[in-house]
């Protein structure tokens, strides 16, 4: 390989590195959060810590949120309650699991045949990452699910590689047990594709299963899922049921599934997480390209060294499991980022041509243009994706007056009054709130400007797509 390097290579890498990770948590630390998604989990977290819900995380008092397990949950709510009640601090946690992916990978890189800039050129493929700077600060589930996944694998190669060493097999069987318990089989078949993969693949399927095999192993992954799984089905009889059957079959398999109670189907054609790979690794797309045809068009294809035959499987198998599936999201790509920056690694050690050597300037002006559009833009980019600032508005101006939510803002109308917020989202809801004067209404545009041509009401603040009304008392609403 190629080692020769700049001397300004790594200290360019470093910065925007640095960069990147400033404007995250800025980002972190001033935007709402908006909805559907983040709004969701942040409620989650805030209720569940608040009502003490530690065993099945709450939306409210009475709607436990059986779509997913407890482990994100579970950290953004200590986070919540401990560390304090703002965004940054439920985000803290996804940014912290982001960052202990980014440190494992870099420590385990001379495992992978990967140098000193490589490391850094690794990492610097993470945090320009759109779907990794996005999920390494945002109140979700897929931050974490990515460390466990990465444990798992990094466990593997090196219980495959270091027979003798029992650590890496429990560390494999353990992070099998946690993977239970972030998004349950989902997780579990991340773990479970690339290792079919590579077996298959490798030549010696059976060495794999022998290496990777233990019943102690299994019976502690087991026992650390059912301690979870057993108390919360006898807590919520059916939760079981929806859980493995509903989000985990009938998602991915049916098209406009309409058994979700907690969110709704995402029904894109089939082969669409290319499109979002794409877009996910961004500006090291074309890495993948270069890489993936000169193995292709090499003569010692045939003979694909150990280590990148386990990095592609790793990267390539969640996305051509997710070829068929029509539910999916752009998220369901972050597990597949770690593997492929460990192949940005390689390939930056083994590339000496000029796109290598420029890769770290352009990383760096590309994060020098960019950052000022974080910093004065970013802030106010989901607003009108969330009721914070509606909120905010009416607090200021009638503090302690209740407020009521006509269809939006489903879940941040909820974080942001601390689930004092009413709801009208029915026609007549919507019909008795316009009925009592002074009420304070956040309603869709249209509905608010036919409640303004009407009289019904006037207009305090107003967003792009939600206005903050207040409904006007008879002889205030007749008057020209």
């Amino acid at each position: 390989m190629d080692r020769t390097r700049s001397r300004y290579e790594i200290p360019l890498l470093q910065a925007a590195i640095v960069l990147a990770l400033v404007c995250r948590v800025w980002l972190m630390a001033t935007q709402p959060l908006a909805d559907q998604t983040e709004a969701r989990y942040g409620e989650l977290a805030r209720v569940t810590a608040e009502g003490g819900y530690w065993l099945m995380p709450h939306l409210s008092a009475d709607e436990p949120f059986l779509a997913k397990p407890p482990l994100a949950t579970w950290l953004a709510a200590l986070s919540w309650r401990f560390l304090g009640h703002n965004e940054f601090c439920l985000r803290l946690p996804s940014l912290l699991v982001s960052l202990a992916t980014a440190g494992l990978l870099f420590g385990w890189a001379r495992q992978f045949e990967i140098g000193r800039g490589g490391r850094w050129m690794l990492v610097a493929s993470l945090v320009s990452s759109p779907i990794w700077i996005v999920c390494a600060g945002t109140v979700m589930t897929d931050a974490t699910q990515m460390l466990v996944v990465t444990v798992a694998m990094l466990a593997a190669w090196q219980t495959l590689q270091t027979p003798h060493d029992s650590t890496g097999r429990w560390s494999f069987w353990t992070a099998i047990g946690v993977a239970s318990l972030c998004k349950g089989p989902a997780t579990l078949a991340l773990i479970g594709m690339p290792l079919t993969a590579y077996a298959l693949l490798c030549g010696d399927a059976a060495h794999v299963i022998r290496r990777l095999w233990s019943g102690r192993g299994l019976l502690l992954a087991t026992a650390i899922a059912l301690a979870w799984y057993i108390p919360a089905e006898l807590a919520h009889p059916g939760f079981i049921q929806y859980f493995v059957i509903g989000e985990h079959i009938q998602r991915f398999l049916e098209p406009n599934w309409n058994g979700d109670r907690f969110g709704h189907a995402h029904s894109v054609p089939r082969g669409t997480i290319w499109l979002y790979w794409a877009a996910a690794t961004c500006f090291w797309f074309p890495v993948m390209l270069e890489e993936g045809s000169r193995r292709l068009r090499s003569a010692e294809s045939r003979a694909t060294p150990q280590v990148d035959l386990w990095l592609w499987c790793w990267t390539l198998t969640p996305l051509l499991f997710f070829t068929i599936a029509s539910n999916i999201l752009w998220t369901y790509t972050l597990t597949a980022i770690p593997p492929f920056a460990l192949l940005v690694g390689r390939w930056s050690e083994s590339a000496a041509h000029w796109g290598r050597r420029a890769t770290p300037a352009l990383l760096l002006m590309g994060g020098i243009a960019v950052s000022p559009l974080c910093f004065v833009w970013g802030p106010n980019l989901f607003d009108g994706r969330s009721a914070r600032s509606l909120v905010e508005a009416a607090a200021h101006r009638h503090p302690g007056q209740p407020l009521v939510f006509a269809n939006c803002f489903q879940f941040s109308s909820r974080f942001y009054t601390r689930g004092q917020a009413e709801r009208a989202d029915t026609a007549a809801d919507q019909e008795a709130a316009l009925m009592t004067p002074g009420t304070l209404l956040v309603m869709p545009r249209e509905s608010a400007d036919a409640a303004r041509r009407s009289g019904r009401a006037r207009p305090i603040v107003e967003q792009r797509d939600a206005v903050l009304m207040e409904v006007t008392p008879p002889k205030y609403a007749s008057l020209p």
